[in-house]
Order: C-alpha cells, then structure tokens, then sequence
C-alpha cells in the first residue's frame, strides 16, 4: 500500500478559524482535533520534531544574546545615530551587515538572517539561537527526520526557511511545487504555508481579509490532499495552526521604561524587545535592581515571577537566552520594538501566554481508519514528535510526551450546555424535541428549526435544584418555513414556556433567505453561534461570512439600551419600598443584571474589535484585556463572573437590590462610551449621551418602516403619537428614556430630575400623562407602561 501522511503547518491558522472553512470542517467530521498550544516564545521546531521542552532546547528566541559568536561583528565599527532610519536608507549599513553576516555563520541561519529594526549598535551581543535545520544530520538532537532516514524512508520537505529562496513563496507556490516534487516513494511530507501569519499580523484576526485568507487557503488544501489522495492509496493528515493571533488594542512602551532608569546599554545591561516580551542580561547586580523597579508596576504587563518561569517551562533555559522576562498582556503590543520601530503597528500578534484562547491553533489528524469526531483537547508541541512516529508506525519513543492518541476522546454531539451532570444534555434534547413536534404540528414540516442563543452555542445555563435538572436560559429557536405563522407561533411559545418551566421559548418565523443579511450582533451570533435541530443542515451556510472587527457600534449601544429595559421589567416600585422579592422574582432580576454585566463586556469587545459568540472566549479576552486597559477590579469582577454564570448558573448568586447599583454604574459608563464612540465626540453625561443617540438615530432617515409597525401592532398603535412619525424614531424615543426611568430608581440623588428626564423623552413619541410628580408609585406606573411597549417594540 503507498500511504503518506501529510503534516501540513498553517502559520496562524487560529482554533476559532475553522467556522470559515467548508473543506476542513468537513474533514474534521472523521478526525480527532484540539487546540494546539504554541511554545512559550518563537522557536518550536525543536519541540515539534525532536520532543523538546523550550528548557531541553535551551531557547524560546530567534535571538539570543552571545556577543562571542554573532555573526554581527562588522556592526562594532558604524556608530550609533540619531536619525538612523534615514542613514541606513542612504547607506545601505543595514543590509551590508547582513550580507557579511551571513558569511559569518552556518547556511540554515543564512537562509533567514534578518536584523530587523535592531539598533546597529547592539547587533553585535547577538547570535540567532537556530544553526542547523531539524533534519540536517549536524542537528545535535535525535530528531524524527533521524529516525525516518535510519529506517530509510523517504520524505519531502517544502517549509520556512527553505521558502524563502523562492522567488515567490505564496501558499499555492508552495503547493504547486510540492504536488511536482512529490512522488510514491515519499512516505513522509511537511509543508508550511505562511501567507495566514501575515494577513494576520496586517489585517488582525477578527478582518474581512482574514476570512478571505482562510476560505482561499482552505481551498487550496483542499486541491492538495484530493490530488494526493489520488495517487495515494492513503493519505494520514497531521493539520495545525503552530500559534494562534490576538488583537492589538493597545500599545506599550517598554523602551521608555528602560530609558528612563538611566543605565546605559552595553555597560550596564543588554536588552531585547520582542512584539509581546523583552529579555534583560546585567552586568551589575544595581542594573537589575532599576531595571526590576522600572517595570514593576507597568500597566499592561509584568515581569515573570520564578513560579511563572517555572509553569511555562523556561526557568532552566540557557542563560543567553535571558536572565530576566517581561511579557506583555494578551493584546497589548510592545512597540517600538526591535522588529517594528519606523513602520505603524501591526494590528495582531502572537506569542503571549500560550494559554490565551486566541493564542491557541487549530489541531487535526485524520488516520484513514474511519475514525468517528473526536477531540484530543489541548495539544502541547513535543507531543507532535511522538504522533508522527506513531502514524509512520514507528515505535514511539519512551520518556517523551506522549502522542495525542493517548488522549482522545469521541466528541458526543450535539451539546447544548457545560453542564457535567450526564444527563444534562439529553435532558435538553428531550425539551427541543418536544418543542419541535409542538411547532411542527403548528407549521407542518418546516425548512428547519434553528436553536439559537445560550443553549444554541452549547453554553446554555443548567442547575440542579431538588434533584432535578432545570434549564435556566431561555430557549430561543427559529423555524425556517415558507408560510409565516409568527402569531401562532408566539401563542405555542407562552404554552411551551409555562409547560417546561423556563421563562421564555422565543419560536421566530424566517423564511430562511438569509445571503443578504448585514452584519448585526444577532446574525453573527445566529451564523456562528446556532445549530440545526431539525430539517436542512446547510441553512446556516446560505448567510454570508461576517468578520467581527466591523460589528456597528451601534449595536453594542442598543444592546446597552435593551439591557437596561431587562433591568426594569425585573424591578417593581414596591420592591423600594419594602416587599421582598419572591424567590422567582429574585431569580429573574439576577438573571437580567447578569445579562447587563454580558452587555457591558460585550460593548468593550466590540470596541477593541474581539467579540466572539462563545461566552467562555468573551469571558477569557474581556479579563485579559480589560486588565491592560486598567478597568476597575469591580468591575472585570463583576463581568468575567457574569459570563461565568450565564453558563454556570448558581441560585447563590442571586443579586439584591443594592448589589443593582454597581451593574447599573458599569451599565451607565459603557452607554456613556459607546454614544462618544458612536457620536465620534467627548460625552461625560448621560444628558450628552442620550442626545448624541438620538441625533445618529434621526441623522440615519431609515426608521419609517419601523415606524409604521409600530403603527399597526395592537399594542403601540394605541400609544404613539402618529403625528410624531414623520420626524423621529418611535424606538429610539422609548430607549432614550430607558436609562433614566433606572437611574431614578436606583439613583437617590437627583431622582425627580431623571424621572423627569425620562418622561419628556419618552413623550416625544408615546402618550404619558404631563404632571407626573415623582414618587415609587408613579416610577412604578410609567415603568410598567414603558416595559409593556418595549416588549411591543422588540417582539
């Protein structure tokens, strides 16, 4: 049998990456996959194919500090300058040190020397860590390649720093000469496509362009393995994405930092400033001191601890690859930086904790043996070693990480919730059925019953109570059909909540023409965050692709707003007065206040172009980045603890009335911010706030439709002003009010002066009685109005 397998590196191909493909997720379906964890650091081919740990290898770096053999000795003689980017231009220094350089060292590092932005003077204490390739027989390591040659089988190799010699080294030339070179006698190829990393590092992970890169480079996968599957009898897949990309959303100076201490580099100390760490070398113990002072309370990073050094792998590293570690936070960009000094910054990057959901690749292996979908979990680097012996049938070595066969197991699908209870999932499928036979005997057959929300991610909400398993989250379905029967539909949603014991199942009509639809929180979440239950699986595939760096702000601003009105239809004016809540009632007023922290996490990851449906991922890049950007202790604790109970609920954790101010002043700065950010203009006030939505609302001239559903649904149509129609939008009069009528409540100062606020604002277009004086009784009358309409508008 002539059988190859095909160990394909997809340079920043990201773990969240594989919704824009259609092949790949197609093949995973018979595979095992996972996240690939990258090395800490930018040198992994140690790990991949001789098992290595970063402290076994002795390196994470490109570069290391070795003064007595860099090949950069020439640079002792140019002079350090001011306006250097302008002398290097004129003389061509730069790029006569590299040429000689590469005289000076072994031909694989020749191949891919680069100095980048370096400062010319400090070129000289550095060497490059690499100086042999993973398969050369100099390598001092026994390496796969070493194995495969000992068992004289041969192999085919396309990959970085080879590539470079090509005069072109885009991804289909790489295949194009791959599938010429390639013949029956290779048992064994590795290719690297690196185009992905690139886009990546220009574009950001969250681009239009990336889902571009993603959909062509699965595309030419695709030609690839089907070319080679038909001259193989069979061909095994080894797919990963070595590292994954994070967005840059904001920028660190550590250069300054350092300056600012006064030492003075090359007697004092040496350093190196990579995107997302700098590495420290002292000559003086009094060096270290200022350097570890300096950095210490740096806002948007820290020095590595020796615990943190020792949980990475890289507390017993060769000294030259550095002595002391700064590492950035998860999207924060050290910049300048020794590789980026003149250009503008790159809007991704990679090589932060490799624990960081976006820092995590993507992970597939296929073994031709029908393998059903399973998942080996997380990946680390030195176990590909291992892996490919086995899948070459060769013994696996001993005292080595173990290959990710060791750790698979069959993916059971569909999953609706985290819950480890096991019957949980079944619990929910048993509900979702009976909620399908319900609408089919409403609608007939339908195209399709979409889930969508919580439960629709697989992250919906569970807890055990008396025993039993209840469902927390609503249940949000769509039936795709031809005749409209959305009346019929509300009516079947009331008896099927009240029949399972949730709050609401949202059943929405859809004719299932989906390729037009614009880019809205709603569809990106009903594209990447549903699943088919019933009917054609495909339907979701009709929408376009939707990149999440150009979500509108002005949806974070109206789910800000929608989140507020679900403050309010959990609240009652008698509750201020004395009443305690109900256990019901308090359950579900502890529901919408987690819903308004979601929102505001939300808002803040629209803002820095990182929104995802996944409330884990959110929950993960909202600490992450909300800690670089210095937000309140209170405030990252009471948003990353709401993503964590929406998908773990606790009934211990339901809220008070007076827990409801801090949501209500986290709710209020992120409306406040996202309106500036909406208006492009400095707003401090909520007055200003309000103002600037509804001047972008009216500016827009696109709510007269929405305007004349008002007008014929049953509810509104006795309520507005139809006189109003004309001139503003019957929503946006009512949310711009929503705000105050909550500050009223839950704001002693100034109470009169927000109902009042709400009042007038809400009068624009609604009939509310003129003297309304303020008090709990008559918050409560125009609140219970209010909610009744907004229940009108959003359903």
């Amino acid at each position: 049998m002539n059988k190859l397998v095909l160990m394909l590196l997809i340079d920043a191909f990201r773990a969240d990456y594989i919704r824009y493909t259609t092949y790949l997720k197609r093949k995973q379906e018979s595979g095992i996959t996972g996240k690939f964890r990258e090395c800490f650091g930018f040198v992994p081919r140690a790990a991949y194919f001789a098992g290595l740990s970063a402290e076994q290898f002795g390196f994470t770096n490109m570069f290391c500090y070795d003064p007595n053999h860099s090949p950069f000795t020439a640079a002792r003689f140019f002079p350090a300058v001011n306006d250097y980017p302008k002398i290097e231009r004129v003389t061509g220094v730069r790029q006569a040190i590299e040429q000689l350089a590469r005289t000076r060292t072994t031909s694989y590092v020749a191949k891919y020397l680069y100095s980048g932005e370096i400062p010319i003077q400090y070129l000289p204490r550095f060497d490059f860590s690499e100086k042999y390739a993973i398969w050369d027989a100099k390598y001092p390591d026994q390496t796969f390649f070493h194995i495969l040659n000992e068992h004289q089988i041969p192999w085919y190799v396309c990959a970085w720093p080879e590539t470079n010699l090509l005069d072109d080294h885009c991804d289909q030339v790489i295949i194009d000469k791959t599938l010429q070179e390639i013949s029956l006698k290779h048992k064994f190829a590795f290719l690297h496509l690196q185009e992905l990393d690139s886009i990546g590092h220009f574009y950001g992970p969250s681009s239009k362009e990336i889902i571009q890169a993603v959909q062509k480079t699965d595309q030419l996968i695709q030609a690839l393995v089907q070319d080679l599957e038909r001259r193989f009898d069979q061909v095994n897949l080894l797919i990963f994405g070595d590292h994954g990309m994070v967005n840059i959303h904001s920028l660190l100076d550590v250069w300054e930092r350092i300056h600012q201490t006064g030492l003075c580099e090359g007697n004092d100390f040496t350093f190196f400033l990579d995107s997302t760490m700098a590495r420290f070398w002292f000559y003086t113990k009094a060096a270290q001191r200022k350097v570890t002072e300096a950095l210490s309370d740096v806002k948007g990073g820290h020095l590595l601890s020796q615990e943190e050094l020792e949980y990475f792998g890289i507390a017993h590293c060769d000294p030259r690859n550095g002595e002391l570690y700064f590492l950035a936070d998860p999207g924060v960009l050290i910049y300048p930086n020794f590789f980026q000094r003149t250009e503008p910054p790159i809007k991704g990057m990679h090589g932060y904790d490799p624990n960081f959901v976006d820092n995590l690749g993507y992970f597939l292996l296929t073994n031709g043996e029908g393998t059903e979908f399973s998942s080996c979990g997380y990946v680390d680097p030195p176990q590909i070693f291992n892996t490919l012996l086995k899948l070459m049938d060769l013994p696996e070595k001993p005292n080595y990480p173990p290959s990710v066969f060791s750790q698979t197991e069959k993916v059971n699908l569909p999953a609706y919730t985290c819950h480890q209870h096991s019957e949980a999932n079944s619990i929910v499928e048993q509900q979702l059925g009976t909620i399908c036979q319900e609408v089919c005997q409403v609608v007939g057959e339908p195209e399709a019953i979409v889930l969508t929300g919580s439960f629709g991610r697989g992250e919906g909400g569970m807890i055990l109570e008396n025993d039993k398993l209840l469902p927390v989250n609503d249940y949000d379905l769509i039936v795709v059909s031809a005749t409209n029967k959305q009346t019929e539909l509300n009516e079947l949603g009331e008896k099927l909540a009240h029949q399972l014991g949730t709050d609401y199942v949202d059943l929405a009509w859809s004719d299932g023409n989906w390729g037009y639809l614009p880019l809205t929180m709603l569809n990106y979440d009903l594209k990447y965050g549903s699943q088919v239950i019933q009917g054609r699986g495909d339907v979701l595939d009709r929408m376009p692709h939707y990149p999440a760096a150009d979500l509108p702000v002005i949806e974070a601003v109206t789910l800000l707003l929608n989140r507020t009105a679900g403050l309010l239809t959990g609240l009652r004016g008698e509750f201020f007065m004395g009443r305690q809540l109900s256990p019901q009632e308090k359950r579900y007023l502890s529901n919408q206040a987690i819903k308004a922290s979601i929102a505001v996490g939300d808002w803040f990851l629209i803002y820095w172009k990182s929104y995802d449906v996944s409330y884990q991922t959110r929950k993960e890049r909202f600490s992450a980045f909300g800690k670089a950007h210095g937000l309140s202790m209170e405030m990252l604790q009471r948003v990353v603890n709401a993503y964590h109970l929406k998908i773990y609920p606790s009934r211990a954790d339901d809220f008070s009335i007076p827990d409801l101010g801090g949501v209500w002043e986290d709710l209020k700065m992120a409306i406040i911010q996202s309106c500036a950010v909406l208006s492009a203009s400095t707003i401090t006030t909520l007055d200003d706030a309000m103002s600037a939505y509804l001047e972008e609302m009216y500016a827009q001239k696109c709510y007269q439709e929405d305007n004349l559903c008002c007008l014929q649904n049953k509810v509104l149509s006795a309520v507005v002003k139809p006189s109003a129609a004309k001139r503003l939008s019957f929503r946006s009069a009512l949310y711009s009010g929503l705000p105050f009528l909550l500050a009223a409540a839950l704001e002693e100062q100034d109470r009169n002066q927000n109902f009042q606020t709400a009042l007038r604002l809400v009068r624009e277009g609604y009939f509310l009685p003129t003297d309304t004086e303020w008090s709990f009784n008559n918050w409560e009358n125009v609140r219970s109005k209010i909610i009744q309409w907004w229940f009108a508008l959003i359903h």
